[in-house]
């Protein structure tokens, strides 16, 4: 498995950022929030990105994670960050409801990565089927529940 780390600072960079990306699996770790009565965004070194202006600009990548702010709120409108990134093309979007710690954020990413790392391949290769993305989510918000709150 490759880790990439990209550096964005404005809109155009990450638009050709996401054109260049290759890979199944991209994660945005930002400050994200979403206007009332407004429109979701991401925050790129000051600068604010409306992930909707992203549709039929760069190519999403089938799985998105936003390890940010406000991505899905349940008290705003359907105009939120992770609806966009469905939008403009993703098949499936990790997202949060409420505002999250960047110390939380990093942990349950890193658990994340460890989980694709290591537990993925050894399921495939000890059972010999393929495991639906929703499993895989299912189990690690179980692990990162046990891990955090027992």
């Amino acid at each position: 498995m490759e880790v990439i780390f990209k550096d964005v600072t404005n809109k155009n960079e990450l638009v050709d950022s996401l054109n260049s990306f290759k890979f199944a699996l991209v994660i945005f770790d930002m400050h994200g929030g979403h206007d009332y009565d407004g429109h979701g965004f991401l925050e790129l070194s000051g600068e604010i990105l409306y992930p909707y202006e992203l549709m039929g600009l760069a190519n999403i990548p089938p799985i998105v994670v936003l390890s940010a702010c406000d991505t899905s709120p349940a008290d705003r409108n359907h105009f939120n960050a992770a609806n966009a990134f469905l939008c403009a093309g993703a098949k499936t979007v990790l997202a949060s409801t409420y505002p999250i710690l960047s110390r939380d954020a990093a942990i349950y990413i890193g658990r994340l990565y460890k989980r694709l790392r290591y537990y993925l391949p050894e399921r495939i290769l000890f059972t010999k089927t393929s495991l639906r993305w929703s499993e895989f989510i299912t189990g690690l918000k179980r692990r990162v529940y046990f891990d955090y709150f027992l």
